[in-house]
Parts: C-alpha cells; structure tokens; sequence
C-alpha cells in the first residue's frame, strides 16, 4: 500500500507512564452471565510490562473480559463420561478467559499516541472500554464527531452505561455509537472522515495482519484526502511476522504440515522455491509480504492456523496440534 493516508510505520508503542494519572470511566466490575458475551474484571497488580519495561507502581487495571477461543475446540467430560455443558463455569477454569480489551499501561500509551492524532471526523472500530474517545477529549483534540462502530451489543451497553452520565454534554453530543461491523459499516456508509483509527482485533498477533490489510483498504474510499489511518499495533504485528519467518527458517520448520494463514502462506510458498536466500533478503520478502497481503477475517480460520504466539506453552501446543493439516 503507497497510499500516504496509510503510513505502515507510523508507531504506537510509546512508553508514556504519564497516561496512568488521566482520569478514565470504566464500567464496574459484573460476574459472567451466561446471556452476556463479556464482563467487567478489576484486579490489583503489584507491577506491568509495557514494551519490554518493567512499570512497579501498584494499582488496579480492569479488563474486559470474553470466554477463551479454545472452549469451542475442546469438550469436558464429568466422572460419568457425559459432556459438560459449554457454559459450565468449569471450563473458563481450565480455559482462561481472554482479555477484550484492557487498561494497563501499555494499552494506555499505545491509544493515547492514536488520540494524539486525532482532528476532524473521527471514525474507530471498535469500542472497547472506550480509552480512545476519553483520551481525544481530554487532550482537547480539534475532533467534530467520533464516529465508534461496535459489533458487539453487550460492550455497547456495559460500556456506554458507564461512560454517558459521566462526560459533558458537548462530549455526549460529538460521540456517536453504531452497532455492526466496521467491514459492513466501510462498504456501505458514504461519509468521508479525517482520521480513521481500526482497533478492533485484541491482540498483535500477525495472524491478524492480512484482515488488517483487508480493513485498510476498506478505509481508505472513506479517508479524506488529507486524511489519516492508523491500526492499533500495527508496526509491532509486522515485526513479530518477520521474527516468526526467521525463526522457522532459522528451525528449519516443515510449514507445509500446517494450516497458515494468507501472509504465512504467501511466505512458505515464496522460501520452497528460495531456500537458500541470505538472511536480509528473508527478511525484506517477509516484510513485503507482511505489508501486502490482505484477506477478510471469514476466508481463513483464524485459530487454526500456526502461530508461537500465545499466552501459555499450553495454549501454544493445543495451536500447534490444532493447525496440524492430517491429524492423526
């Protein structure tokens, strides 16, 4: 993509402990219900990581929370050998629940450097627990209206009860929520914004990055002239991409055993035919490939496909034998 409006290198891993001492709303903590997608966790942390730094200045972070990918992949039995029910509390235990969206510090500077940049009509996708607009208002940002598209009715509700009582009416009357997707909300409004900020995947996981690509090329008939994109974490999932290729080139991986994703796919095809390309040149393609390839969420299963990123050696080795093409 040479679409200036798009700038690939454009960074948010900025460390700025500063951003902890800014007032945020959140929505108080509620237990899972089983009608309900998410739910609110505040836990006390002694310390954080943010971008390799260790941040030891105690406090509560809360997270919003959903039920872990892996549930759907895996069935418990009880003592009698009968299936236990999906929505039994049991398997979060085993499976911990996966964090939507969270506080912590380097959450905070990564969406304070978007905020930083925003001016005119805003859109982002998705909600989250909606840092982004409450930064864009305190810092005073030149916005008209934040457009935010949520696909998910409970965040919209858990987090809007929250937060509406709790900002100016001018706040109230510039932020507007939609419901749906951000795809379906690219391909079908006619608006055009000054500054579009994508944050809708929870993780930098390269997986996600040909959807990204996908979602950006979406963005930019909607994109001013002058306008701007931004995709949360962006420069990090490419450079995590490049350091997986290395890595399986360095492990002499067999990447043909396995279910890949568009860019890791793309990748595995390009090294059978140059195996013994030199390192820089590894790297070069493997950046190109990172930037270039774009496919929509629902034509390549996600979690089936490899990937050493994980939370967990379990959660690694379950990917693993999950993305395994003939398994036994």
């Amino acid at each position: 993509m040479n679409d200036t409006r798009f700038d690939s290198d454009w960074r948010d891993d900025i460390y700025i402990p500063d951003v902890l001492d800014i007032p945020l709303v959140f929505p108080r903590d509620a237990r899972r219900k089983p009608a309900k997608s998410v739910w609110v966790q505040s836990r006390f942390e002694r310390e954080e990581t943010s971008f390799d730094q260790e941040f030891r200045r105690g406090r509560v972070i809360t997270y919003l929370l959903k039920r872990s990918d892996a549930i759907q992949y895996n069935e418990l039995r009880d003592s009698k050998g009968n299936p236990v029910p999906k929505e039994d509390d049991t398997y979060d235990a085993i499976f911990r629940p996966q964090a939507w969206m969270t506080d912590a510090l380097q959450e905070r500077c990564m969406v304070y450097a978007a905020a930083q940049c925003a001016r005119g009509k805003v859109l982002t996708g998705g909600l989250g627990l909606a840092i982004y607009p409450q930064f864009c208002f305190f810092l005073q940002r030149p916005v008209d209206t934040i457009t935010v598209v949520e696909k998910e009715p409970d965040v919209i509700d858990l987090v809007m009860e929250a937060l509406s009582p709790q900002i100016s009416p001018e706040a109230r009357s510039c932020l507007h929520v939609v419901g749906g997707t951000m795809e379906a909300f690219l391909q079908e409004s006619l608006e055009l914004f000054d500054t579009i900020y994508l944050d809708t995947w929870d993780n930098m996981d390269p997986r996600f990055l040909p959807w990204v690509n996908h979602l950006v090329r979406l963005a930019l008939p909607r994109c001013a002239p002058h306008g701007q994109i931004q995709c949360w974490g962006y420069t990090r999932m490419v450079e995590t991409f490049i350091e997986h290729t290395e890595a399986y080139v360095e492990r002499k991986i067999d990447l043909s055993r396995f279910h890949l994703d568009p860019a890791m796919e793309r990748f595995a095809a390009w090294f059978a035919d140059h195996s013994d390309a030199p390192r820089e040149t590894v790297r070069s393609i493997s950046r190109e490939i990172a930037l270039t390839t774009a496919a929509p969420l629902e034509s390549y299963s996600l979690s089936e496909c490899l990937t050493p990123f994980s939370r967990s050696r379990l959660e690694m080795m379950m990917n693993r034998n999950l993305s395994l093409r003939n398994k036994a």
